[in-house]
């Protein structure tokens, strides 16, 4: 199982972000998260990365729960819904991969630009982007 969370809760001052959730993402499982603002989606992935740390239950990622363990961030990709991105950075869509504490090998940023159809734009600023754009980019 990719992800497993099991009795997961959250509480902000006596307000439940979270209460008692549980479920498992397997390999090549899709899953949608929607609901109303406030229904603690965002506090879910937050928590599931490692951002935020005050809650109840386990969660799982690859197999670690993730207060044992960091490994598993350098297989996951986080991509916020709002841009943070100064639309006067410099820098290229490449050089910004280039940045990555993945990898700043050239190669390796080239076959990351083909997979997700931004090769072409790779020399064009990161600030010049669409917001999609740049969420692809950062995927």
């Amino acid at each position: 199982m990719i992800v497993d969370i099991e009795k997961l809760s959250v509480d902000y001052t006596g307000i439940k972000a979270l209460d008692n959730l549980s479920f498992g993402i397997d390999e090549g499982d899709f899953l949608g998260i929607i609901g109303p603002n406030g229904a603690g989606k965002s506090t879910l992935f937050k928590c599931m990365l490692g951002l935020h740390t005050q809650y109840n239950g386990t969660i799982k990622v690859f197999g670690n729960d993730i207060r044992d363990s960091k490994k598993y961030l350098s297989q996951i990709g986080y991509v916020p819904q709002k841009p943070v991105v100064d639309r006067n950075f410099p820098a290229t869509i490449r050089e910004v991969l280039s940045m990555s504490q993945i990898t700043s090998d050239s190669k390796k940023v080239d076959e990351a630009l083909q997979k997700v159809w931004m090769h072409e734009l790779a020399d064009r600023r990161i600030g010049d982007l669409s917001v999609g754009q740049q969420q692809r980019v950062f995927i």
